[in-house]
């Protein structure tokens, strides 16, 4: 199973002890020592993020570990994969990585591992030596001498605020030769231009022993997911690490069930390199050629059947046997009488994969909240982001209706950590059961429609968005447009973004009879590059496709809108001497 290595961040902490916990349960059991709590306690009061890596396939974390670096060895004090994902190879990557880390730094490698666990033999299989023994633990070392050298692998790390001047500089030397072949050499002008789209909470430096080799920056939208940009340094480029971050980021597509959208200039070796990694050519506009991967689909919905009863109650059975055991409930007709009972198939959705029915849910409406009554997939449907995905659709219409979502969990299940990784809180426990609560955030943006009184502070906000790309394209009258706007304003057509009683941004659109008309749509800078603007056309894309139109619109010729729209399946159909014209078409237009 591929993974890649990313640095801890603080919130990763309970997520990464409730791995820990699920991971020492049966080498604790077997000691007569099994005590959750006291493992997770142990577990968050030395955690450490600079020590701490862990392993990630596409969003899914498989497990992680930690190095303490000490004067004279490296102390791997923890080395976790959840049990899902043991017996897959992952434990053999890592300390294969763990070896080229001590080989660089010159040390030996030092452990300790419960006596009753199979972590002793698997340790003495890859070179450990046991050294001595105490009350509950045998520890172990790897001389340096006995590492065989190897080549050290790359981790990708949150970037910081105070890394964008590092990163320019990166990206210059990754790039300047391919901008000049492309005649572009304003270079001061590019470096502005990353300057103003730095976002650190989306971009990951790609480090080698603190080298830094690179970065990459991915934005995930409602309907797809953006490789914003990936740049290595030129000794970095040729080592297959671009294909390894590429191949994690498709697992994450293939996981969330999106596309993945990018662009790259026309003069490029990315364009093969894309081409390599499965994406295909979309289309082109001026410099750039825009590309696009498609996941198959990994899973469909159906609603049950009376006669799927004994089906589905297989798959509940086979679901949680090991935790109702666990828990000490091993009365399973009992349970089959009351699922029989309250089994409603109208309720009930069926999960297919490959036309086979590999887990079900029910999701009760409630008034004042949805209630996740049962969610049971397959052991061998389980680890694929499948529950993840389901689990975001039904936080979705929590959204929309503006409910919580409520479940109950078994105390002893590997579901606490799932729903507690996905933003669900313990409300409480009762008898055998854990009690949670998502609750979505009331912050989101809404959308008003505008008045007549709003015009003033519209206008401000389309001054602020638009006073850059306006002067950079010669119209330096802003009190002109002003008038403009004015004298066009209408407020039936104008919906304004709202969040928290602020208002966002605008846009106007207008209903044609063959076509919907985008005028106008500005957010004021501050609100820029949270994806809003992605979900606002995401929404009148499903509007447009309902009236069967398509939706049309012009833009500035040197305004950094136009990549916006081609990011979004608009096609520029016209050019005019003081705009740019798109039209995007839903698939029942084409």
């Amino acid at each position: 199973m591929s993974f890649i290595v990313y640095a801890a961040e603080p919130h990763d902490a309970d997520l990464l002890a409730n791995i820990r916990v699920q991971a020492m349960r049966e080498s604790l059991e077997a000691l007569g020592r099994f005590d959750p709590e006291r493992a997770r306690e142990r577990f968050l009061k030395s955690f450490a993020c600079e020590d701490t890596f862990k392993l990630v396939s596409g969003q899914q974390i498989l497990g992680f570990y930690v190095l303490r670096d000490r004067p004279d060895h490296i102390w791997l004090d923890h080395l976790y994969v959840h049990p899902s994902a043991q017996g897959t190879g992952i434990g053999a990557a890592v300390i294969a990585r763990i070896k080229a880390h001590a080989v660089s730094n010159g040390k030996p490698i030092r452990l300790g591992a419960l006596k009753q666990s199979k972590a002793n033999a698997f340790y003495q299989r890859h070179g450990f030596q046991h050294t001595h023994s105490e009350d509950f633990d045998n520890y172990y070392e790897l001389p340096l001498e006995s590492i065989e050298p190897s080549t050290p692998v790359f981790i990708l790390k949150r970037a910081e605020p105070e890394d964008i001047e590092q990163l320019a500089n990166l990206r210059h030397e990754a790039m300047k030769d391919e901008w000049a072949a492309n005649g572009l050499t304003d270079y001061a002008l590019a470096r502005r231009h990353f300057f103003e789209d730095y976002k650190p909470e989306a971009t990951l430096n790609i480090a080698l022993d603190g080298e830094l080799l690179g970065f990459t920056a991915v934005h995930e939208y409602q309907d797809y997911i953006h490789l914003d940009m990936i740049y290595l340094h030129p000794k970095a480029q040729g080592q297959g690490i671009g294909a390894q971050i590429v191949a994690n980021i498709k697992q994450h597509a293939v996981q969330v069930s999106k596309p993945i959208r990018l662009g790259a200039l026309r003069v490029s070796n990315s364009n093969k390199f894309y081409q390599a990694q499965g994406f295909n050519f979309t289309h082109n506009v001026e410099f750039n050629n825009y590309y696009e991967f498609t996941p198959e689909p990994v899973f469909q919905f159906e609603t049950a059947a009376p006669d799927n009863f004994e089906e589905l109650q297989h798959i509940r059975y086979t679901a949680m046997k090991e935790s109702a055991e666990a828990n000490g409930l091993f009365q399973h007709d009992k349970a089959s009488e009351i699922f029989l009972s309250e089994y409603a198939p109208e309720k009930t959705r069926k999960i297919l994969r490959n036309g086979k029915t590999i887990g079900f849910y029910v999701v009760l409406n409630h008034p004042d909240h949805l209630y996740l009554d049962m969610f049971y997939l397959l052991p061998e449907a389980q680890g694929l982001g499948i529950g993840s995905k389901i689990l975001q659709q039904i936080k979705t219409q929590a959204t929309t209706q503006t409910k919580p979502i409520r479940l109950d969990a078994l105390r002893i299940s590997r579901a606490n950590a799932f729903y507690q990784h996905h933003g669900f809180h313990l409300t409480h426990s009762e008898g055998v059961n854990n009690y949670y609560e998502y609750a979505p955030k009331c912050s989101k943006w809404c959308l008003e429609p505008a008045n007549s009184s709003d015009f003033d502070l519209l206008a401000d906000i389309r001054q602020q968005a638009m006073k850059e790309n306006m002067e950079a394209n010669g119209m330096f009258d802003h009190e002109l447009y002003r008038q403009y706007f004015k004298d066009s304003f209408d407020p039936a057509s104008t919906w304004k973004v709202m969040e928290n009683s602020e208002v966002l941004g605008f846009y106007v659109l207008w209903d044609k009879q063959d076509h919907l008309y985008l005028e106008r749509l500005y957010f004021h800078p501050n609100a820029q590059g949270r994806g809003i603007g992605a979900d606002i056309l995401t929404l009148l894309k499903q509007q447009a496709t309902t009236q069967t139109k398509p939706i049309r619109l012009d833009v500035l010729p040197n305004s950094r809108a136009n990549p916006f729209y081609l990011r979004h399946g608009f096609e520029l159909v016209e050019e005019r001497a003081e705009e740019k014209v798109y039209e995007w078409r839903g698939s029942g237009l084409r």
